[in-house]
């Protein structure tokens, strides 16, 4: 994503909006908002780029995409949920205990799921977990939304 034609697209409406008053110290003040601006604009694009990101990445199933700031400009990129630092699931010992309680309607809906991909509810849990611990890890980000299964 380019940031520098919509920068510049803001300076250009701004400007526009006050060469209208012929007045050079209000020209001067619009051209030191615009300055101003410009580093709140650069995070709001990286914050946009981070949500959209986010919601596309919610929508695959073994990827994520992360932001990427290159240069001055962002870019998205679609990369392997897997990382091969993280030891894959069945390399690990099933140790640990949770104890969980759920609304029944969402526990049916888990055995629903479970059952047409043809796996035990504690592996469809699991790897549903685990998906989404990835994707969440490898953009950095705060998770403040609720988790969905």
């Amino acid at each position: 994503m380019h940031l520098d034609p919509v920068i510049n697209s803001l300076r250009a409406a701004i400007n526009a909006n006050v060469s209208i008053s012929d007045d050079p110290d209000l020209e001067l003040a619009a051209e030191r908002l615009a300055d101003a601006l410009e580093p709140a604009v650069r995070q709001a694009a990286v914050e946009l780029a981070q949500q959209a990101a986010s919601e596309i990445g919610a929508q695959l199933a073994d990827q994520s995409v992360d932001v990427v700031l290159s240069g001055r400009d962002l870019e998205l990129r679609v990369v392997d949920a897997v990382s091969s630092s993280e030891p894959a699931d069945d390399e690990e010992d099933f140790d640990a205990r949770i104890t969980l309680r759920l609304p029944p309607t969402l526990k049916s809906t888990i055995e629903r799921f479970a059952n047409t991909d043809g796996e035990s509810v504690n592996t469809w849990v699991v790897e549903a977990l685990s998906r989404n611990a990835r994707r969440q890890g490898t953009t950095g980000g705060t998770v403040t939304e609720e988790f969905d299964l």
